[in-house]
């Protein structure tokens, strides 16, 4: 079994081998090895199971298109686990660090016409 899907959703949902043996129920060895490819031919038992503890569906581990529409990782989703494992006062400081770098105008995209800001919903056009 191919597990590039497998580890590309759990990189996703930000859940690691230890959380997703306990959620799912499946020894960390066990689910380790299917993870990793040792176990060529998972049980169907195992792989329902891990599905449901990432929230998704046994078509999910074998659909390319799945994994390059939803689930590789883009610098907007990085950005996203990074900020959540982040304090509130974290938070407030990246929030303010990038208000400053759009006001600055300097980093916006060329297609921008819009700015967004949380407390107006648009800063200028």
């Amino acid at each position: 079994m191919d597990t590039f899907n497998l580890r590309s959703i759990m990189k996703m949902r930000g859940i690691g081998n230890r959380e997703l043996s306990d959620l799912s129920g499946i020894p960390l060895g066990t689910l380790n090895k299917i993870i990793y490819g040792d176990t060529k031919s998972p049980t169907l038992d195992n792989m329902s199971a891990i599905a449901k503890a990432l929230n998704c569906t046994l078509d999910d581990f074998v659909d390319s298109d799945y994994v390059k529409k939803q689930i590789l990782p883009t610098i907007e989703q990085d950005l996203l686990i990074l900020f959540s494992q982040l304090n509130s006062e974290g938070q407030q400081k990246v929030f303010e660090y990038a208000r400053d770098l759009v006001s600055s105008r300097q980093y916006i995209k060329n297609n921008q016409d819009e700015l967004v800001d949380s407390d107006t919903s648009v800063v200028s056009k």
